[in-house]
């Protein structure tokens, strides 16, 4: 039994290779540039989540999958963004403090209701949310699987492993290019 750090460059260029391109998909567009000054930090814990994967670190990266698809979220609802005249620059990104001690169901609603979040990009984030809250309260989820196992005999999932990291990654990612489409159509597109 291996107890301590583990050996993250062991098989390193296998998990590059499992997540080869996704960032770069991710800024090549005309989205990413015109809306990252309003992602940024949500982009940037993505930038994490894959750091986290590629050192073999599978519970580290869906927890930062998670923050940084919540993080997302909130900019788009809490931030209002304007550009120059003929949108070529961002001139001014207004925030609204009134937002800060928001819970989770009232930023995800008035996500909704500004049309930034659809019912199937719902589902993708309750996906990514439920991969980082296994993370974030591992002990509670963990005896919370196996007392329900235990009734009904199945087999239960004690950790995020390489491929349900992997599959986080890829669904923040295809979260986060749909939001900064939806951004880009409602903030920087000519009208």
């Amino acid at each position: 039994m291996w107890v301590g750090p583990s050996k993250c460059d062991e098989q390193r260029l296998a998990r590059e290779r499992d997540i080869e391109g996704v960032w770069d998909e991710l800024i090549s567009t005309r989205e990413y540039e015109e809306t990252y000054p309003l992602l940024a930090s949500a982009l940037d814990l993505f930038r994490e989540a894959l750091s986290c994967y590629q050192n073999g670190a599978y519970m580290a990266s869906a927890l930062m999958c998670r923050a940084s698809s919540e993080a997302a979220v909130y900019l788009l609802t809490s931030r209002e963004i304007k550009g120059s005249k003929d949108w070529e620059a961002v001139r001014e990104i207004k925030v609204d403090y009134n937002f800060i001690n928001d819970e989770w169901g009232n930023i995800l609603c008035r996500a909704k209701r500004y049309g930034y979040v659809s019912g199937e990009l719902e589902q993708q984030l309750n996906k990514i949310r439920e991969a980082g809250n296994f993370a974030a309260h591992y002990g509670r989820r963990l005896d919370k699987k196996l007392s329900t196992a235990r009734k009904i005999k199945n087999r239960v999932q004690l950790w995020i492993g390489r491929e349900d990291a992997r599959r986080t990654l890829y669904r923040t990612a295809n979260l986060l290019k749909a939001l900064m489409g939806k951004a880009f159509d409602k903030h920087v597109a000519p009208k």
